[in-house]
C-alpha cells in the first residue's frame, strides 16, 4: 500500500477564543479504500490513489445527504484535509462499503482546531488509538497536529512516515508544561523529496514528452518550428509550482492546465495541500 506523506504540516491558525466556538460533524474511517469514492469532479478514484489514505484519517462532513451532479445518486459530501469528495450511499442512505470497512465512527458537534503542538515534558501525555485500544505515552519533542476536538479529547495527527491518528486529553492548565502551540514559523516539514515531488515531476514529465510529440507533428505538417510548450516544476517554500513556458498566451491553454489539474489530485490525495490553478499555473499548497 503506498501512503502520501505530508509536505507540509496542517496550516496553524489562531483560534481566537470566542464566547461559542464553531462546530463541525466528522467522520472516522479505518479502511477508507473499502469506500465507494467520487473527487470533486465526480470522477471515481482509483484504488491506487484510496490507498494513499492513511487509515483512521478524519474526513469532515460537509453535506450528510447529498446528490451527485446527475440528480439521483446519493452521496455525502466530505472533505479530506480542505478537498472535497462524495462517499457514494445505497438506496436505504448508507455509506457503501462502510459495514467492511473496519472501525467508523462520526463525531458530532466537534469544534475544528487545526494546528500543530510540541510535547514538552518526556512521557508526560497519553495518546490513545482511534479506536481506543491502545495507549502509549509520547516522547518530548514530538509534534501533533490537532484536528478536532470532541468532549474533553482532543483527536490529533502524529507527523510519522506514514501518518497516524489518535486521541490525547490537553489539560489548559498545563498549557507550557506538558504541551505547546507551535508557531507557524518554527513548525517542522516532514520532507517531500522521497513522495510527492517525484510524482508530480512524473505526471509533468509524460505531460511535456506529450506536447514535445504533439508539436513535433504539427511542425512536420506546418513546415514551422514552434517550440513546444514545456511545463516546468519547482519546489517552492510554500509548496510545489507548476508552470507552463514556451507559450505567447497561457490563456489558450485554460482547459489543458485544469485536465492537468485532474491528474494531479490524485496524488495529494490524503494530505493537507490543495490544488489551485489559472492557466499556465498550478499551485500545490
Amino acid at each position: 500500500m503506498r501512503w502520501c506523506l505530508v509536505l507540509t504540516i496542517l496550516l496553524a491558525w489562531d483560534a481566537v477564543a470566542q464566547q461559542q466556538s464553531p462546530t463541525a460533524d466528522y467522520l472516522i474511517v479505518e479502511n477508507v479504500n473499502r469506500l465507494s469514492i467520487k473527487d470533486r469532479y465526480q470522477q471515481t478514484v482509483p484504488d491506487a490513489a484510496k490507498a494513499g489514505i492513511a487509515p483512521f484519517t478524519a474526513m469532515l462532513i460537509v453535506q450528510q445527504t447529498d446528490l451527485l451532479g446527475d440528480g439521483f445518486t446519493p452521496c455525502m459530501r466530505v472533505q479530506i484535509d480542505g478537498q472535497t469528495f462524495f462517499l457514494l450511499k445505497d438506496e436505504g442512505g448508507e455509506v457503501l462499503g462502510l459495514r467492511s470497512a473496519g472501525y467508523t465512527a462520526v463525531f458530532q458537534n466537534a469544534v475544528p482546531l487545526r494546528d500543530t503542538i510540541v510535547v514538552l515534558r518526556n512521557r508526560s501525555l497519553p495518546l490513545s488509538s482511534p479506536a481506543l485500544k491502545e495507549t502509549r505515552l509520547l516522547p518530548a519533542g514530538e509534534q501533533l497536529a490537532r484536528l478536532f476536538r470532541a468532549k474533553a479529547h482532543t483527536y490529533v495527527m502524529r507527523l510519522t512516515v506514514p501518518p497516524s491518528f489518535g486521541w490525547i486529553e490537553l489539560q489548559e492548565s498545563n498549557r507550557g508544561i506538558d504541551w505547546k502551540r507551535v508557531e507557524p514559523s518554527t513548525m517542522q516539514h516532514a520532507s517531500s523529496e522521497n513522495t510527492l515531488v517525484p510524482r508530480v515531476r512524473t505526471i509533468i514529465d509524460e505531460t511535456n514528452t506529450t506536447l514535445t510529440e504533439i508539436y513535433g507533428l504539427l511542425n512536420q505538417q506546418t513546415k514551422q518550428r514552434r517550440p513546444a510548450p514545456q511545463w516546468r516544476v519547482e519546489v517552492t517554500g510554500s509548496g510545489i509550482l507548476c508552470e507552463l513556458h514556451n507559450v505567447v498566451s497561457p490563456g489558450a491553454y485554460s482547459e489543458s492546465t485544469v485536465q492537468l489539474a485532474k491528474r494531479l489530485a490524485p496524488a495529494v490525495l490524503g494530505t493537507p495541500l490543495r490544488i489551485s490553478s489559472t492557466p499556465g499555473r498550478i499551485e500545490i499548497r
